[in-house]
């Protein structure tokens, strides 16, 4: 059997809701196709419709599926401030009627008023009406990895 038929069989096996407009086009990149002398193509998952689009739509169908099999009406989830995964949570649960709780976080200097950057992505949550916490980083540990204030 072929081995792609086979996945995708294996893939139709699990729950999963429709949330994003798939398939996604593939656009051939003609300059960078002459200059190389190859076929090359770029798949354009900004196109899936989702909060503005982007490639998390295609896993947030099988975890919106389970979320929705196990009776969820709320979803949790934690990302940098400006994360497209958070945005697409967010966005996936307001499509399905559910409540989205969002813990964005801040890396150094961390403002309590809204910045640019800071404004720009918490406005992209919001319209989803997901609730959101800011959290700062305040210092590296002594493994170089950020902790919470």
């Amino acid at each position: 059997m072929d081995p792609l038929h086979s996945l995708k069989q294996k893939i139709g096996t699990f729950p999963r809701v429709e949330l994003a407009h798939l398939p996604t086009p593939l656009e051939k990149m003609e300059n960078m196709s002459s200059r190389y002398g190859i076929n090359l193509f770029l798949k354009r998952d900004d196109q899936t419709g989702l909060a503005f689009g982007g490639n998390k739509a295609r896993k947030l169908e099988f975890i919106m599926a389970d979320a929705v099999g196990q009776g969820a009406d709320s979803v949790i989830t934690w990302a940098g401030i400006q994360s497209n995964w958070c945005r697409q949570t967010a966005a996936a649960a307001a499509k399905l009627g559910m409540k989205s709780v969002l813990i964005l976080f801040k890396k150094p200097p961390f403002v309590e008023h809204y910045d640019g950057n800071t404004y720009r992505a918490v406005y992209t949550v919001k319209f989803a009406g997901a609730v959101y916490v800011l959290h700062a980083f305040q210092k590296k540990s002594k493994k170089g990895i950020a902790t919470p204030k």
